[in-house]
């Protein structure tokens, strides 16, 4: 595996890909509001602090 891969569980797997679905579908409803809202529910723009942030004991 390349250096940058990431082993994930298959419940973590399942997580990720339903807030993709959820995100999908609002977007799906209002596409014109697409930018603003995910410029709105946008919490973490790195993802190395968010796993960092989630290992912290």
């Amino acid at each position: 595996l390349p250096e940058n891969t990431t082993c994930l569980s298959d419940c973590e797997v399942v997580d990720i890909l339903k807030k993709f679905q959820d995100t999908m579908v609002a977007l799906s409803i209002e596409p014109p509001g697409g930018l603003e809202y995910a410029q709105r529910n946008r919490l973490y723009d790195n993802a190395q602090t968010v796993k960092q942030i989630l290992e912290y004991p």
